[in-house]
């Protein structure tokens, strides 16, 4: 049984949310978030990245994050951003008409050390650690963990209810519908989230990982721990698997030094290749894949003996490519840390991926079927791990659109 609570949030004013808020850009686009910040003076931002105001310099948790605490002071006390009461939060997003809605509460971080919410991918240390050093700074958590789980009838209806009041945001930003509803009794609603059996990580791996060592951290330096304090719980967004969407993640490689004749053999022991002329190919089911290499686009499909449909890691497309493309021939031993490999989330397009081949800013390129959410339930169900970027779950929160407050 997990422990399910309300949480406390910093926000935006309501009217000034869409500009204080922001697209949650990743990593690879570190060009799009300095545009905003340079834009945007009162961007979250500012708070969630403001290493960017130093592009000389390497990412300095200890140098940097406390001009992200004083940034978010200033929010504060400008009346830019608000410090809410203890709440569960409905939030629904509406993009490309797809509609995405679940439920943002607090969980304690013994559920997700203790695996009671699955996961189904390893953790980077460094990267944990620099998480915690910005929650030990901030004592903020920006974005809420994605969870997903089998819809139920009682936290639908108990949403639908919750849902038909004024919500507490509702704006339109690039096509994009967002609205948040604060929920009047959550007491029912925590239950039922308390008491689903299988609940599965379906974005932030590494949040999780580092809430539970910022909890045991505080733990210690606290005499007068009793596991009721904020600092135990992590903002979890609970959002059913037909609520979201899957793209697949394509791959780039780069610094190929085999030969083409060596590539495309061995390519060919493993696939049946059929050349797709200039035509951008993109797999329509699974075991199928697209590959442009030398300005010729291929269809791939997996040959009968390197399936294995009975191991749900094993059958996954992306170990398929691994085991038998990246790994023997291109020499990608660990797609973790090798830094000819990298990773394009499809809804980018495969015009992209072209292009990056095409500017020799890669040798090759290869195009997924998405993995299902089942597949990614079926292996956390076996405690297996799934290779890195194996999906690109959707939706995905603004960043600073509700922000858990660590603080007592």
């Amino acid at each position: 049984m997990l422990t399910v609570v309300p949480f406390k949030a910093i926000v935006p004013r309501a009217d000034i949310v869409e500009t204080v808020s922001s697209e949650n850009f990743d990593s690879q686009n570190k060009i799009l978030s300095i545009e905003e910040m340079k834009r945007n003076p009162i961007s979250y931002l500012h708070v969630a990245k403001p290493h960017l105001g130093f592009l000389e310099e390497k990412k300095n948790v200890a140098k940097h994050f406390p001009i992200a605490l004083n940034k978010l002071n200033e929010f504060l006390d400008q009346g830019i951003m608000q410090r809410e009461t203890a709440g569960v939060y409905i939030y629904r997003q509406i993009k490309d008409g797809r509609i995405y809605q679940g439920v943002i509460a607090g969980v304690h971080a013994n559920d997700y050390a203790e695996e009671r919410i699955k996961k189904h991918e390893f953790t980077r240390t460094d990267k944990e650690e620099e998480m915690v050093g910005q929650m030990s700074i901030t004592h903020t958590i920006g974005t809420a963990v994605l969870v997903t789980y089998h819809q139920t009838h009682n936290i639908e209806e108990l949403t639908k209810l919750e849902m038909g009041e004024k919500p507490m945001f509702d704006f339109v930003q690039k096509a994009v519908r967002h609205s948040v509803w604060k929920v009047r009794e959550h007491s029912e609603l925590c239950q039922l989230l308390s008491n689903l059996d299988d609940v599965y990580i379906a974005d932030g791996h590494h949040r999780s990982a580092s809430l539970v060592r910022y909890a045991n951290k505080q733990k210690k330096a606290n005499p007068k721990h009793n596991g009721t304090e904020a600092y135990n719980f992590l903002q979890t967004y609970f959002v059913p698997s037909t609520y979201l969407y899957v793209y697949e993640y394509n791959r780039l490689v780069a610094n190929i030094t085999e030969t083409p004749f060596k590539i495309l053999k061995h390519i060919c022991d493993h696939f049946e290749v059929e050349r797709k002329r200039k035509e951008a190919y993109q797999p329509k089911k699974m075991h199928n894949f697209g590959m442009y290499y030398q300005g010729q686009w291929y269809k791939l499909k997996a040959k009968a003996e390197v399936i294995n449909d009975a191991d749900p890691l094993e059958s996954l497309d992306v170990k398929l490519l691994e085991n038998y493309i990246l790994k023997p021939v291109l020499k990608i031993v660990d797609s973790k840390t090798d830094e000819r490999l990298s990773f394009v989330d499809g809804s980018k397009g495969l015009v992209f991926l072209q292009d990056r081949v095409d500017k020799k800013k890669a040798d090759i390129a290869f195009t997924m079927y998405p993995t299902d959410i089942e597949q990614v339930m079926a292996v956390a169900d076996i405690h297996a791990t799934m290779p890195p970027k194996s999906t690109w779950i959707e939706p995905k929160m603004r960043t600073g659109f509700i922000v858990q407050d660590l603080n007592e």
